[in-house]
């Protein structure tokens, strides 16, 4: 620790520690190639993350390239097939004949078979396995009696199912599930050039002396319904459910009656699936359907949602095998799940008339194998050890039916052989005639900053995304741009086969062999834990990562959505070495809606002081659990300190709001905190923050905000703010049953968030806190705000060495610049920042650094001193206990400011409702240039406020009622999208404070009940500390005739009422009303002067009353909605003044669109 203050040893005084050193003695070792080392193109912002960054840059070594050379494929027509079983597969040349193939013999050497990087199985999940090659050829053997394939030909291939058995490094069986996919597919080339393609080869058996003779095989049978996930999470799915305590199932194994009875080794899997619950499973097992005393041969027991492996070693009968699984549980309503059952046992080499696969024994060393009772037709024992390189093994007939062959086996190559015979070779349940295809387009690409992974549906909501960076944005801001399909990544990392990781490969081959790096990374879809469209087969636009417990013993609780897993690419640490974010789409109106908000927030930005306010929001101690204080603790520590000064912080604390009875959510919900939130979102906010209890549609247990209740009425229009919920499961996009707070905010059309941070599964508060504190600090290091793109930041401070940092998802563009004030500005020292009430303060400033070239609009606020406040709440005990905090002081002042060559200034009068707390109130600055685009804040905040002015004011304020954009007048005709504007003028200020009920209050109708505190609506006139105004929205209130009345107080707190009337018309219908002329009669010239409802055309015309037309009135333009003043001036239309007499107008109007119209007839009188 580094103490810059010191007290000295003299009274009074104090030692200030200007400068420092620090050196660091490192231990004698010679850096090796061992040493963890960073790429300079993955850890970003390096001055953010070091404090000597230019030194760590020279530290720094290149990544080493793990790629090998791609394998550059021949040009020609490729056909894919489907497979979905284990076997020897045969394709007649007739049935590629039928998908479009015109060629009637095709030289065997033009034909070439591919299958993906692992044979149909799961890619690789460790971060630094090196990119595999995307198609591997395989072995396959072409039945011709030329060397042309054509009619009546065959090729025969090896085809593996994407889950099956396989061997680990101690040659142990095991059985390897692809969670991804449920079909495999194999590439068949026919090559426009000849080569030399990988066959299908023959070994012969082995002469010398062996090691050991079998005449059994190892065989593993496997019970599985894959139909139940039950948690909605990760890539395990379940089979038969215990639907409650004293349930049972039961799986029957048929097993060769060739024997008598097997020795067997019976594992079982179980899950249990309630929380606070102990769980008892017995397994019993009998050998007829009709038993009534099965013998039990084993129990065990979990809890919670622990999923437990149960291994018995017992013998089994040839025949029908019944194993009865029953289900106990501490509760009654408790509920279970069998994952799987499997039993291992040997078996005799004796296919009969049936294909087998047999395993070589666990043991180096020189075998003969012995096949009998084989009574296959013309079979082939084939080598499918290494499913590349199949091959036929020669075996040596014994006797009739019975056969032997020897060949080597290895334990960390076990050798595994398949036997069967034409009739029961498999065929591809589909082919596929793709033509001539490019399957190395990603890999032979320059490069790009910013990769969009997408779905063909949202292909031109991402195109458009793309543009935008590439084209549309400032140059200093713009990135290179490249769309790619999730399609076209599985077709080129994976064979077609979905899988996550062909995802991370595909980003991983683009960081280290692309020349121009991307930096970041956008998934433009929504996706599910339902890859194989198991329960859904909607809502898998782009994978998710689904992270899962590595032990065999799943830990439910460990099972999670992590985009951050797809950039975990360069090295072997869990670190982002790319920004991502994901727009959770499923339509692809959902996807334009989200780029169209990014468009408009980057390019058509709404300035104002909502781009200087962060809200906080922090529940209360109560509920679910009790005591829990640490959540506006935590909101205070580690939060609102690292907001800089110049930023409005808004604490809305839900122990702050009243409780309100409600059964429905423990007894109490808080409206008037709902309020407050949906105030705050109105007002604007750039970034929200929310600390506490939730769910995926929830805030707290009293639900201040509802997902189905509330985002339909959330109005932040483009003034979107950066959600972030430090609550459990908040973003859980991944669930098939429904969409979580962030879809919905983020899909929202021109309302809801710009972005939004938060956890797919449950969370740790101190780890969130840490979390969301580091973005902070790092966001805003030194009291300023460092200029960074969102996902950058949230890829400087995360680490997926924490299971809870990896939960959380950006939702948004990782590439964006959130709408905050990077610039600063300085107010200069005031003369005494000690200020008595009614007391007209002068401020002076300037931008910083010395730019002169700045100009532009301010906000200027001044707010009272900050409350230390103390609240008292009763724990779920009824024990009552107190706790502390600050909240922040009220508006004094807030008024427009001209800058002007960097230069600002301002006055204020100081109201008499102060706090009086003996804390410091403050000042801050934010401004903008719209032609820049460069937006300043700054602060000042030392100032005390004390005592008052001897001044005398007994002068209300001044207020005039009108209706913006018009020349309202009392009792005018407005229209519903009209909004209400108020202004108020006192010599001494108006008080905005809202201290003591002196609110600017606006009533409608003379009823409380439609009465709006409109105080934070107002704003001083542009460098004005005396008169201001304000503009709101008219409430939701019938056509027809109403009043409203503003009560206003001033600074001196006199109090002033004003009311006006006005006539509410029908926003759908045009109509033109209240037409009048003034003066009637007239002698040289008059004003026509009427309402209109809607924007229209006007048209008048003057007729005698002979219907002679003397005058056509058309001003060729559109007026706009209500009070509208048309001027003659007496003249007709050639000039000359017309006689005296009675003259008829015609008053008509037409909509802007032409539909709609309306007239009005009338009277005019001409005087001597």
């Amino acid at each position: 620790r580094i103490f810059p203050i010191r007290a000295s040893d003299r009274p009074n005084q104090i030692f200030l520690l200007r400068k420092f050193r620090i050196t660091v003695n490192y231990p004698k070792e010679s850096v090796t190639a061992s040493h963890k080392t960073t790429s300079k193109a993955s850890k970003p912002n390096l001055d953010l993350l070091y404090v000597n960054p230019a030194s760590v840059s020279n530290w720094q070594t290149k990544t080493e390239r793990l790629l090998k050379k791609t394998t550059t494929l021949p040009d020609g027509i490729w056909l894919k097939l489907t497979v979905n079983e284990d076997g020897i597969y045969s394709l007649p040349f007739d049935q590629i004949a039928a998908k479009g193939i015109s060629e009637t013999a095709i030289d065997v050497n033009r034909i070439f078979l591919y299958s993906n990087s692992t044979g149909g199985f799961k890619m690789s999940d460790v971060i630094n396995t090196p990119v595999p090659e995307n198609l591997v050829e395989i072995a396959h053997w072409i039945i011709s009696t030329d060397a042309t394939f054509g009619s009546a030909d065959t090729l025969i291939f090896w085809g593996r199912a994407t889950s099956g058995l396989a061997t680990n490094i101690t040659g142990n069986l095991y059985f390897d599930r692809n969670y991804y996919s449920f079909d495999n597919y194999y590439w068949l080339l026919i090559a426009d050039q000849t080569g030399e393609p990988k066959n299908i080869g023959t070994l012969e058996s082995s002469q010398l002396a062996v090691n050991s003779t079998v005449t059994e095989t190892e065989y593993l049978e496997r019970h599985e319904l894959e139909i139940n996930n039950f948690m909605h999470s990760g890539t395990h799915w379940y089979g038969e459910k215990f639907s409650n305590s004293g349930t049972s199932i039961s799986v029957v194994f048929p097993l060769p009656e060739r024997e008598a009875a097997y020795s067997a080794k019976v594992k079982i899997r179980t899950a249990g699936a309630t929380n606070k619950t102990t769980n008892f499973f017995t397994l019993f097992y009998s050998t007829s359907f009709y038993s009534t005393s099965p013998t039990p041969i084993a129990s065990w027991s979990s809890s919670n949602y622990n999923t437990t492996n149960k291994i018995q070693t017992m013998s089994m009968v040839g025949g029908t095998n019944i194993f009865r699984i029953t289900f106990t549980s501490s509760a009654a309503s408790a509920q279970a799940y069998l994952d799987f059952m499997e039993i291992q046992y040997n078996r005799n080499l004796q296919p009969g008339t049936e294909s087998l696969r047999f395993w070589a024994p666990n043991s180096n060393g020189l075998t003969e194998y012995r096949l009998s009772d084989v009574r296959l037709k013309n079979f082939t024992v084939f080598d499918v050890t290494d499913w590349e390189n199949v091959s036929k093994q020669t075996v040596e007939t014994d006797s009739e039916n019975t056969y032997h062959f020897r060949a080597e086996s290895f334990v960390q190559n076990r050798r595994s052989y398949f036997i069967t015979s034409p009739d029961r070779y498999k065929s591809p349940q589909k082919i596929e005639n793709l033509g001539r295809i490019d399957l190395t387009s990603l890999r032979t690409f320059a490069g790009a900053k910013y990769i969009i992974i997408t779905d063909e549906a949202f292909q031109s909501a991402a195109e458009d995304l793309a543009d935008l960076y590439a084209n549309d944005l400032r140059e200093t801001d713009r990135l290179s741009t490249k769309v790619v399909l999730q399609s076209q990544i599985f077709r080129e990392f994976n064979a077609d086969i979905p899988d996550p990781n062909a995802i991370r490969f595909f980003l991983k081959y683009a960081f280290e062999n692309w020349s121009v790096k991307p930096e970041f990374v956008l998934l433009l879809g929504d996706g599910t834990y339902d890859y194989r469209g198991i329960k859904s087969n909607q809502g898998n636009f782009v994978l998710t990562y689904q992270v899962e417990s590595e032990s065999d013993v799943i830990d439910i609780s460990s099972s999670y959505a992590s985009d951050a897993r797809f950039v975990y690419i360069s090295g072997s640490d869990r670190l982002m070495d790319m920004a991502i974010g994901r727009i959770p789409a499923k339509t692809a109106e959902d996807a334009q809606n989200a780029v169209d908000k990014i468009r408009s927030y980057l390019t058509e930005p709404i300035y104002g002081d909502w781009r200087n306010r962060i809200t906080l929001v922090a529940d209360d101690p109560e509920r679910p659990l009790t005591g829990e204080e640490y959540h506006i603790t935590d909101t205070e520590d580690y939060i609102a300190r690292y907001i800089p000064k110049n930023f409005t912080t808004e604490k809305l604390y839900l122990l702050e709001f009243p409780e309100v009875q409600d059964a429905s959510t423990y007894g109490v919900k808080k409206p008037a905190a709902t309020e407050a939130i949906f105030k705050q979102l109105s007002l604007g906010t750039t970034i929200i923050n929310y600390m506490g209890h939730g769910s995926p549609t929830v805030w707290s247990q009293e639900r201040v905000l509802d997902m189905e209740r509330d985002i339909s009425a959330l109005q932040t229009g483009m003034k979107l703010p950066f959600w972030i919920a430090a609550t459990c499961s908040w973003g859980q996009f991944d669930d098939i049953s429904g969409n979580c707070m962030p879809e919905a905010l983020m899909l929202k059309a021109e309302d809801g968030a710009i972005a939004a941070l938060g956890a797919t599964r449950p969370t740790y508060p101190s780890s969130n806190r840490s979390f969301i504190s580091s973005l902070l600090q790092r966001w805003f290091s030194d009291g300023k705000v460092n200029r960074i793109r969102l996902g950058t930041l949230l890829q400087i401070v995360f680490s997926g060495n924490s299971e809870n940092n990896e939960k959380y998802v950006l939702f948004g563009d990782p590439a964006l610049y959130l709408a905050l004030p990077t610039g600063q500005a300085e107010f200069d020292p005031l003369s005494s920042n000690s200020l008595k009430a009614l007391a007209n303060v002068s401020l002076n400033g300037a931008v910083v650094p010395d730019d002169a070239g700045f100009s532009g609009q301010g906000i200027l606020k001044v707010f009272d001193s900050d409350r230390l406040v103390t609240r008292t709440y009763l724990t779920a005990g009824k024990e009552s206990r107190s706790m502390s905090y600050v909240l922040p002081g009220e508006l004094l002042f807030k008024g427009l400011v001209q800058v002007k060559n960097r230069s600002f200034s301002s006055r204020f009068f100081v109201p008499k409702d102060l706090n009086y707390e003996n804390r410091f109130g403050f000042i801050n600055l934010y401004s903008w240039s719209e032609s820049s685009g460069r937006e300043i804040s700054a602060f000042y905040d030392s100032l005390i406020f004390r005592g008052s002015e001897s001044v005398v004011d007994t002068i209300p304020p001044r207020i005039s009622i009108g209706f913006q954009n018009i020349d309202f007048r009392d009792g005018d005709v407005i229209t519903p999208n009209m909004s209400l504007q108020i202004r108020i003028q006192d010599e001494h200020g108006v008080n905005i404070a809202g201290q003591m009920g002196h609110d600017i209050l606006v009533e409608y109708d003379s009823d409380p009940n439609q009465t709006i505190e409109a105080t934070e609506n107002f704003s001083y006139d542009t460098n004005s500390d005396t008169s201001g105004s304000l503009v709101l929205a008219l409430p939701d209130i019938e056509h027809g005739e109403h009043s409203v009345t503003v009560m206003a107080w001033d600074n001196a707190n006199n109090t002033a009422t004003a009311t006006s009337t006005f006539t509410l018309s029908l926003a759908e219908k045009l109509s033109v009303e209240r037409v009048f002329n003034f003066p009637n009669p007239f002698r040289d010239e008059t004003d026509l002067t009427f309402t209109l409802t809607q924007p229209a055309k006007v048209k008048i015309m003057i007729h005698t009353v002979r219907g002679l037309l003397v005058k056509t009135i058309d001003p060729s333009e559109i007026f706009p909605a209500g009070f509208q003043t048309i001027h003659w001036d007496g003249n007709d239309d050639f000039g000359d003044t017309v006689s005296r007499g009675i003259y008829i107008f015609k008053l008509s109007v037409i909509s802007a669109d032409f539909k709609q119209k309306d007239t009005f007839i009338g009277k005019l009188v001409k005087a001597k």
